[in-house]
């Protein structure tokens, strides 16, 4: 009896992994979507507003979207910071602050890709609330709803929450 359900829930987790690299496989080409110019105007807000923060101007506007965010975006720009740093694109923060100017396509991807991410865990979290609530047959179902849905494909996208 155990052997089965072991079987079973590897058939469980391998849909699953299939549905999540389905969803990966459909957003990604459209991720770069307009870039270098920017279609959602919240996108730039986000962005910006994330930039104040990291540079500790905390003005009012910067709360104008959700911080959750900013708490994954930040650390990014920063890793990103370390990147140009030792590879020599940027020498100091003040460099790279006027790199964001001239070339901000890698920051709107950087929040685009944390986003993605985010759409990725919530067809997981989905799975989960399903497989919780009834069985794991209907977690998959949420999931596979969940991964194709035209809106959450599109959010998935665009770098704001």
């Amino acid at each position: 009896m155990k052997q089965r359900y072991r079987s079973q829930s590897g058939h469980f987790f391998l849909l699953l992994g299939g549905i999540l690299l389905a969803a990966l496989l459909i957003r990604i080409p459209g991720i770069r979507y307009g870039l270098p110019f920017l279609y959602v105007p919240d996108e730039i807000g986000v962005v910006q507003s994330a930039g104040l923060i990291a540079s500790g101007d905390f003005r009012a506007e910067v709360f104008n979207y959700p911080l959750l965010f900013h708490a994954f975006l930040i650390p990014a720009h920063g890793v990103y910071f370390l990147y140009s740093y030792l590879s020599g694109i940027v020498d100091s923060p003040a460099a790279f602050q006027e790199f964001y100017f001239s070339h901000p396509t890698w920051f709107y991807l950087t929040a685009r890709l944390i986003s993605l991410a985010f759409g990725l865990l919530t067809i997981w979290a989905l799975y989960l609330l399903g497989r919780t609530v009834y069985d794991r047959r209907t977690g998959l179902l949420a999931a596979l709803i969940c991964a194709f849905f035209p809106s959450l494909v599109n959010f998935s996208r665009i770098g704001k929450v």
